[in-house]
Protein backbone atom coordinates (compact mmCIF):
# COMPACT_ATOMS: atom_id res chain seq x y z
CA UNK A 1 0.00 0.00 0.00
CA UNK A 2 0.58 3.90 -0.28
CA UNK A 3 1.00 4.07 3.30
CA UNK A 4 3.69 0.78 3.84
CA UNK A 5 5.73 2.44 1.02
CA UNK A 6 5.95 5.71 2.39
CA UNK A 7 6.51 5.01 6.12
CA UNK A 8 9.08 1.80 4.89
CA UNK A 9 7.04 -1.18 6.51
CA UNK A 10 8.28 -4.48 5.11
CA UNK A 11 5.62 -7.30 5.52
CA UNK A 12 7.82 -9.60 7.56
CA UNK A 13 7.79 -7.18 10.57
CA UNK A 14 6.25 -8.28 13.76
CA UNK A 15 2.96 -7.24 14.35
CA UNK A 16 3.48 -5.46 17.51
CA UNK A 17 6.52 -3.25 15.82
CA UNK A 18 4.40 -2.76 13.14
CA UNK A 19 1.39 -1.47 14.68
CA UNK A 20 3.71 0.61 16.46
CA UNK A 21 5.70 2.12 14.18
CA UNK A 22 2.60 2.79 12.13
CA UNK A 23 0.57 4.07 15.57
CA UNK A 24 3.17 7.17 15.59
CA UNK A 25 3.23 7.68 11.86
CA UNK A 26 -0.57 8.11 12.20
CA UNK A 27 -0.40 10.35 15.49
CA UNK A 28 2.37 12.45 13.26
CA UNK A 29 0.27 12.97 10.33
CA UNK A 30 -2.99 13.79 12.28
CA UNK A 31 -0.90 16.29 14.43
CA UNK A 32 0.33 18.06 11.16
CA UNK A 33 -3.22 17.17 9.33
CA UNK A 34 -4.73 20.61 7.09
CA UNK A 35 -8.25 20.20 8.07
CA UNK A 36 -10.40 16.88 9.90
CA UNK A 37 -11.10 15.53 6.72
CA UNK A 38 -7.74 14.37 6.61
CA UNK A 39 -7.67 13.54 9.62
CA UNK A 40 -10.55 11.16 9.00
CA UNK A 41 -8.59 9.65 5.88
CA UNK A 42 -5.61 8.86 7.65
CA UNK A 43 -8.06 7.16 10.83
CA UNK A 44 -9.70 4.63 8.22
CA UNK A 45 -5.96 4.43 6.31
CA UNK A 46 -5.10 3.13 10.05
CA UNK A 47 -7.96 0.73 10.44
CA UNK A 48 -7.14 -0.88 6.95
CA UNK A 49 -3.30 -1.17 7.34
CA UNK A 50 -3.51 -3.21 11.23
CA UNK A 51 -6.72 -5.26 11.45
CA UNK A 52 -6.89 -7.82 9.07
CA UNK A 53 -10.27 -7.95 7.04
CA UNK A 54 -11.13 -11.39 8.49
CA UNK A 55 -11.07 -9.99 11.63
CA UNK A 56 -14.50 -7.64 11.28
CA UNK A 57 -18.04 -8.41 11.75
CA UNK A 58 -19.57 -6.41 8.80
CA UNK A 59 -21.61 -4.33 11.88
CA UNK A 60 -17.94 -3.66 13.72
CA UNK A 61 -16.85 -2.18 10.28
CA UNK A 62 -20.32 0.11 10.21
CA UNK A 63 -20.00 1.28 13.57
CA UNK A 64 -15.88 2.13 13.40
CA UNK A 65 -16.65 4.08 9.79
CA UNK A 66 -19.48 5.74 11.47
CA UNK A 67 -17.20 6.61 14.54
CA UNK A 68 -14.66 8.74 12.29
CA UNK A 69 -17.18 9.69 10.12
CA UNK A 70 -18.72 11.89 12.76
CA UNK A 71 -15.41 12.99 14.80
CA UNK A 72 -14.96 16.45 15.72
CA UNK A 73 -12.02 18.45 16.41
CA UNK A 74 -12.98 18.51 19.74
CA UNK A 75 -13.04 14.21 20.03
CA UNK A 76 -10.22 13.54 17.67
CA UNK A 77 -7.96 12.42 19.74
CA UNK A 78 -10.55 10.22 21.90
CA UNK A 79 -11.40 8.59 18.71
CA UNK A 80 -7.79 8.28 17.66
CA UNK A 81 -7.13 6.29 21.07
CA UNK A 82 -9.92 4.32 20.96
CA UNK A 83 -9.30 3.19 16.99
CA UNK A 84 -5.55 2.27 17.47
CA UNK A 85 -6.89 0.12 20.97
CA UNK A 86 -9.08 -1.64 18.51
CA UNK A 87 -6.65 -2.46 16.00
CA UNK A 88 -4.35 -3.77 19.01
CA UNK A 89 -7.15 -5.92 20.72
CA UNK A 90 -8.42 -7.48 17.31
CA UNK A 91 -4.83 -8.78 16.79
CA UNK A 92 -4.62 -9.83 20.10
CA UNK A 93 -7.02 -11.74 19.94
CA UNK A 94 -6.45 -13.30 16.77
CA UNK A 95 -2.89 -14.17 18.16
CA UNK A 96 -4.19 -15.63 20.74
CA UNK A 97 -6.47 -18.26 18.83
CA UNK A 98 -3.57 -19.56 17.24
CA UNK A 99 -1.96 -20.19 19.90
CA UNK A 100 -5.00 -22.09 21.61
CA UNK A 101 -5.23 -23.82 18.10
CA UNK A 102 -1.23 -25.08 18.71
CA UNK A 103 -2.23 -25.86 22.07
CA UNK A 104 -5.25 -27.62 21.72
CA UNK A 105 -4.30 -29.42 18.18
CA UNK A 106 -4.68 -33.43 18.46
CA UNK A 107 -1.15 -34.78 17.48
CA UNK A 108 -1.53 -38.28 18.06
CA UNK A 109 -4.17 -41.45 17.33
CA UNK A 110 -5.10 -44.30 19.57
CA UNK A 111 -3.76 -47.66 18.07
CA UNK A 112 -4.15 -50.70 19.40
CA UNK A 113 -5.31 -49.12 22.76
CA UNK A 114 -1.72 -46.56 22.74
CA UNK A 115 -1.40 -43.16 21.67
CA UNK A 116 0.43 -42.62 18.80
CA UNK A 117 2.07 -39.49 16.35
CA UNK A 118 0.10 -38.38 13.89
CA UNK A 119 1.15 -34.99 12.65
CA UNK A 120 4.03 -33.94 15.22
CA UNK A 121 6.87 -36.97 16.67
CA UNK A 122 6.39 -37.89 19.99
CA UNK A 123 8.78 -35.54 21.18
CA UNK A 124 7.21 -32.39 20.02
CA UNK A 125 3.82 -34.12 21.26
CA UNK A 126 4.96 -34.59 24.82
CA UNK A 127 5.98 -31.04 24.99
CA UNK A 128 3.24 -29.19 23.43
CA UNK A 129 1.08 -31.57 26.54
CA UNK A 130 4.10 -30.38 29.03
CA UNK A 131 3.48 -26.80 28.03
CA UNK A 132 -0.53 -27.05 28.71
CA UNK A 133 0.62 -28.49 32.35
CA UNK A 134 2.81 -25.38 32.97
CA UNK A 135 0.40 -23.18 32.13
CA UNK A 136 -1.51 -20.82 34.91
CA UNK A 137 -5.20 -20.80 35.29
CA UNK A 138 -6.21 -17.80 33.35
CA UNK A 139 -9.39 -17.07 35.51
CA UNK A 140 -6.70 -17.53 39.03
CA UNK A 141 -6.18 -14.16 40.40
CA UNK A 142 -3.32 -11.90 39.42
CA UNK A 143 -1.39 -12.61 42.70
CA UNK A 144 -1.57 -16.34 41.93
CA UNK A 145 -0.26 -16.20 38.74
CA UNK A 146 2.57 -14.40 39.71
CA UNK A 147 3.49 -16.97 42.12
CA UNK A 148 2.63 -20.02 39.76
CA UNK A 149 5.52 -18.23 37.58
CA UNK A 150 7.94 -17.56 40.59
CA UNK A 151 7.68 -21.66 41.05
CA UNK A 152 8.24 -21.40 37.35
CA UNK A 153 11.20 -18.92 37.45
CA UNK A 154 13.30 -21.33 39.71
CA UNK A 155 13.04 -24.74 38.18
CA UNK A 156 14.18 -22.84 34.96
CA UNK A 157 17.04 -21.52 37.41
CA UNK A 158 18.21 -24.59 38.60
CA UNK A 159 18.24 -25.81 34.95
CA UNK A 160 20.12 -22.76 33.87
CA UNK A 161 22.82 -23.42 36.55
CA UNK A 162 23.52 -27.15 35.72
CA UNK A 163 26.37 -28.04 34.67
CA UNK A 164 25.51 -31.10 33.01
CA UNK A 165 22.85 -29.41 30.96
CA UNK A 166 21.24 -31.77 28.90
CA UNK A 167 19.04 -31.39 25.16
CA UNK A 168 16.01 -32.39 27.00
CA UNK A 169 16.95 -30.04 29.52
CA UNK A 170 17.62 -27.10 27.27
CA UNK A 171 13.76 -27.99 25.92
CA UNK A 172 12.26 -27.68 29.18
CA UNK A 173 13.62 -24.49 29.64
CA UNK A 174 12.52 -23.35 26.44
CA UNK A 175 8.65 -24.65 27.47
CA UNK A 176 9.23 -22.48 30.80
CA UNK A 177 9.90 -19.32 29.13
CA UNK A 178 6.90 -20.05 26.87
CA UNK A 179 4.40 -20.76 29.75
CA UNK A 180 5.93 -18.08 31.81
CA UNK A 181 5.89 -15.31 28.88
CA UNK A 182 1.92 -16.40 27.96
CA UNK A 183 1.08 -16.26 31.94
CA UNK A 184 2.57 -13.30 32.03
CA UNK A 185 0.52 -11.80 28.85
CA UNK A 186 -2.65 -13.12 30.09
CA UNK A 187 -2.50 -10.36 33.33
CA UNK A 188 -2.12 -7.28 30.59
CA UNK A 189 -5.09 -5.94 28.54
CA UNK A 190 -6.18 -6.76 25.50
CA UNK A 191 -5.25 -3.05 24.31
CA UNK A 192 -1.53 -2.86 25.99
CA UNK A 193 0.80 -3.23 22.71
CA UNK A 194 3.33 -5.53 25.34
CA UNK A 195 0.40 -8.35 25.32
CA UNK A 196 0.89 -8.58 21.53
CA UNK A 197 4.80 -8.64 21.63
CA UNK A 198 4.57 -11.27 24.05
CA UNK A 199 1.85 -13.23 22.31
CA UNK A 200 4.35 -12.86 19.45
CA UNK A 201 6.87 -14.47 21.39
CA UNK A 202 4.94 -17.47 22.61
CA UNK A 203 3.77 -18.26 19.00
CA UNK A 204 6.84 -18.27 16.79
CA UNK A 205 8.64 -20.63 19.39
CA UNK A 206 5.34 -23.05 19.60
CA UNK A 207 5.42 -22.96 15.64
CA UNK A 208 9.16 -23.67 15.71
CA UNK A 209 8.10 -26.80 17.75
CA UNK A 210 5.61 -27.66 15.65
CA UNK A 211 7.56 -27.39 12.61
CA UNK A 212 10.25 -29.75 13.80
CA UNK A 213 8.22 -31.79 15.13
CA UNK A 214 6.45 -32.16 11.73
CA UNK A 215 10.12 -32.84 10.25
CA UNK A 216 11.09 -35.37 12.41
CA UNK A 217 7.98 -37.35 12.14
CA UNK A 218 8.45 -37.66 8.49
CA UNK A 219 12.18 -38.56 8.86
Amino acid sequence: SDLQKSIGLRPTKKIAEKLRHIRLIIRQRIKGARDLSESKRLLRNYIRQTIPVDLYSKSEVVKLIRKINDVTQKNLKVVMDEVMDIAIAKNVQSLDGQIQGILKGKYWKIEAGRKKAKTLDNVARKRIDKINDLLADPKDTPDNIVAHNANLNQRYQELATDPNQTQEMREEMVDIQIAMEYNMAMLMDDTNVNKLSSLEKVHTTLDEIIVEGKSKLRE
